[in-house]
C-alpha cells in the first residue's frame, strides 16, 4: 500500500468515525429532548392530580401559576427549538460526510444512498442545498411537542379553578348533610375533620 492510499484511507477511516460521532451525539440529544417533555408533561399531571386530589385551593394564587405555567411553557418550547437547530446541523454535517465517503467510495451519483438525512424525498445531497430551518424535515417533532404541551398547558389552566369548585362542593355538600342529620347544628369547614 502507497503512502497516498494509506493517507486516503485513513482519512476515510477519520470521516466514518466523525459520522458515527455525530450520529450519536445527535440519538443522545434526540433521547433527551423526549425526556424533556416527558418530564414536564409529568410535572404538570403531578401538580393537576394534586390540586384536584389535595385540600389545597389556590383561587387567589391562580394568575401566579397561570405566569409559572407559561413560564414552563415558554422555557420548553425555547429549549426545544434551540435543539431542533442543533440536530439540523449535525445532519447538514453528516449529509456532508456521507457524500465524501461516497465519494471515496465511488458509489455513483444517482444511488439511493446518497439520499439526505431524514429527507421526506429521495432529495440527494448533490443537487440542492439542505433546507432551512423552518423546513418540515426538522421540524416534525417539534411541533408534534409543542402542541401536546400546549394541550397540556391549557387543562393545568383549568384545573386549579375546577378543583376549587369541586372542594367547595364538597364543602357544601358536607354542610347540607349535617344541616339535614341535625336541623339546629352548625359546623365550619375545615373544623372538626371537614
Amino acid at each position: 500500500m502507497t503512502e497516498r492510499q494509506w493517507d486516503i484511507q485513513r482519512q476515510e477511516e477519520t470521516i466514518r468515525f466523525l459520522y458515527t460521532q455525530r450520529l450519536s451525539q445527535f440519538n443522545v440529544r434526540r433521547d433527551h429532548e423526549w425526556k424533556i417533555v416527558f418530564g414536564v408533561l409529568v410535572l404538570l399531571g403531578a401538580v393537576d392530580a394534586s390540586l384536584i386530589t389535595g385540600p389545597l385551593c389556590i383561587s387567589p394564587w391562580q394568575p401566579v401559576f397561570w405566569v409559572g405555567i407559561l413560564a414552563l411553557l415558554l422555557a420548553t418550547v425555547c429549549y426545544e427549538f434551540i435543539v431542533q437547530k442543533r440536530n439540523r446541523v449535525d445532519r447538514i454535517v453528516m449529509d456532508s460526510m456521507q457524500k465524501q465517503l461516497c465519494e471515496a467510495a465511488g458509489i455513483a451519483r444517482g444511488s439511493k444512498i446518497r439520499v439526505r438525512t431524514d429527507s421526506e424525498r429521495e432529495d440527494r445531497f448533490d443537487h440542492e442545498p439542505p433546507p432551512g430551518i423552518r423546513n418540515w424535515t426538522y421540524l416534525w417533532a417539534f411541533w408534534a411537542q409543542v402542541l401536546v404541551l400546549l394541550f397540556a398547558c391549557a387543562v393545568s389552566f383549568v384545573v386549579p379553578h375546577l378543583a376549587c369548585d369541586l372542594k367547595k362542593e364538597k364543602v357544601e355538600a358536607e354542610k347540607a348533610e349535617i344541616q339535614r342529620l341535625a336541623p339546629g347544628a352548625t359546623r365550619h369547614p375545615g373544623r372538626h375533620g371537614l
